[in-house]
């Protein structure tokens, strides 16, 4: 999956002058229910007897970017706090704009900010529902 550009909320990260370099998306952790028997080769296996399926963990998105002053259009502390005032400890959406029909949900915190001469480097780093939502309602969704 190549990821041209990220809409965070209602932005669209490249707008911002926010260029995405690298996104890891996690998979959902499993959630394993079982129970060692005495007495019994191997363990009971419970993970599907509560609601009939496997549940899940949430999942880690790690968004890298890079961009310039020229590029954001201010220096580099209005970003940061343009960046930590709007998404920083909130709740979420996350669309890729390669599959713009679906997205995650989570709780965003912006991770680092690293100036290295001209170029600014910014890592965020969402807590997400293990999900890809593709409703407009935010319900339901697959795990994928």
């Amino acid at each position: 999956l190549v990821m041209k550009n990220v809409k965070i909320d209602d932005v669209l990260c490249r707008d911002w002058g926010l260029i995405l370099t690298s996104a890891v998306i996690g998979n959902s952790e499993l959630k394993t229910v079982t129970i060692d028997i005495p007495g019994k080769d191997g363990v009971l296996d419970c993970t599907d007897a509560l609601y009939g399926r496997a549940m899940y963990k949430n999942r880690k998105i790690t968004l890298n970017f890079q961009t310039t002053d020229k590029l954001t259009g201010m220096n580099w502390i209005t970003l940061q706090d343009k960046l930590t005032e709007q998404w920083h400890g909130k709740m979420v959406k996350i669309t890729f704009m390669d599959r713009p029909d679906k997205y995650y949900k989570g709780r965003m915190e912006v991770k680092s900010f690293e100036a290295s001469g001209k170029l600014r480097i910014i890592q965020m780093e969402a807590d997400c529902e293990p999900a890809l939502f593709t409703d407009a309602s935010g319900s339901g969704g697959t795990i994928s």
